[in-house]
């Protein structure tokens, strides 16, 4: 008799497939840890980012992680403005933009586009 594969089954499979992916392809799964993006993106999402390559064109309204100046996190952010020093960065849901600009080499996923 046949034994069909349990839901659980399934999932472990995708699950290890997907990380395997992450870990030699250029995407990388990560969780909003705050409510700065919000509306668009809320605390707890689980997002995925795709690694910035040096051929990849970022513009105004792209939404990436950048790892700030000796900081072990990163920062998930729209870029609202490109200048000669670097890109500026602010969260929809905040007042101020970020500290910045921050160079093209901190900056590590992107998000999504509009």
């Amino acid at each position: 008799m046949r034994r069909w594969p349990k839901v659980a089954d399934i999932l472990l499979i995708v699950g290890i497939v997907f990380y395997i992916l992450c870990i030699i392809g250029p995407y990388r799964p990560m969780i909003v840890m705050t409510k700065s993006m919000e509306p668009v993106l809320k605390k707890g999402d689980i997002i995925i980012g795709r690694k910035v390559s040096d051929e990849m064109k970022l513009k105004v309204g792209d939404i990436c992680s950048y790892r700030p100046e000796d900081a072990g996190y990163t920062v998930t952010h729209r870029i609202i403005e490109i200048s000669d020093d670097g890109y500026i960065f602010k969260g929809d849901n905040n007042v101020e933009e970020d500290a910045g600009p921050i160079g093209r080499d901190k900056i590590e996923y992107i998000i999504m586009r509009k």
